[in-house]
Order: structure tokens, then C-alpha cells, then sequence
């Protein structure tokens, strides 16, 4: 039986959105490349009264502290907007020993250097991804001619 690279998203606007399509379209080429299969375990998101198209074995939280509690999560995909609370929210994870992916150029870019040296020493990594799902298009003005 194959093991699976337990992930958590954390923000389901735009970019959290297609990291969870991406990852629920991409499953046999992430297993091809992984050797493992991807499971999204939970999502933080902020308002739980709006409806979602998410799978029902995932779990839905608005607590970080739920995320943190999943047994064997590896990897946390950060996607939300502003420094706060995503500062706080990424060095509980990576004290604890979780990987993690971040979308947020403006904490990124305040925080990055800080945050690299702590998943360093906790043996984690910190990976920066500025073009997920072409989120970053989406304040583009549209031109007409």
C-alpha cells in the first residue's frame, strides 16, 4: 500500500481554489512523479457560511489549530491574503515540522528570509510560489479595443 502525502490548503479564494483542482485533476501524474498520492486533508477558510464544491472526506475548518492537530500532515499550501494571521499561521507549521508552500508575495517578501533560516533549522522547506493557478492575473485590467 502506497503512502500519501497528506496536504492542507490554507485559503480557498483563487489561488487555493486551483491548487485544490490542480492537485484533485493531477492525481495519476502526481502519483507518477510522487510516487505517493496527494491527499488533501483540510481547508481553512474564513466564511463558513459560503457554499464550496469540496469534497466531503475533506475537512473544513475556520481554527488553524484543527490543521495543526492532523496526524502525519506534510505539506501546508498557504494562500491567504494579507501578513496577518499568515506570518503566525506559517511558523506554527514549520515549527512543527510541516513543509510549506506560500502564495503571499507580501509576506514573503517581509518575512521570507526570517522564515527560510526557521525551516532550515526544523528540517522543513519553505517553498515561494508566485504563479499558482495564474491567480496573479486576476488584477490585471482587461483592454478592448
Amino acid at each position: 500500500m502506497m503512502s500519501a502525502i497528506n496536504v492542507a490548503l490554507l485559503g480557498f479564494g483563487t489561488v487555493g481554489q486551483g491548487v485544490y483542482e490542480a492537485i484533485e485533476t493531477h492525481q495519476e501524474r502526481l502519483k507518477e512523479v510522487l510516487g505517493k498520492e496527494v491527499k488533501i486533508k483540510a481547508i481553512l477558510i474564513k466564511d463558513p457560511s459560503k457554499q464550496r464544491e469540496i469534497d466531503p472526506s475533506i475537512r473544513i475548518t475556520t481554527d488553524f489549530k484543527d490543521i495543526l492537530d492532523i496526524p502525519d500532515l506534510h505539506v501546508i499550501f498557504e494562500a491567504i491574503v494579507g501578513e496577518e494571521p499568515t506570518y503566525t499561521y506559517v511558523t506554527q507549521a514549520i515549527e512543527k515540522g510541516i513543509h510549506v508552500i506560500t502564495a503571499n508575495k507580501a509576506m514573503f517578501a517581509k518575512y521570507g528570509p526570517e522564515l527560510l533560516k526557521k525551516a532550515s533549522h526544523n528540517g522543513v522547506s519553505l517553498g515561494f510560489e508566485a504563479t499558482t493557478a495564474g491567480g496573479s492575473r486576476s488584477s490585471a485590467p482587461s483592454v478592448s479595443s
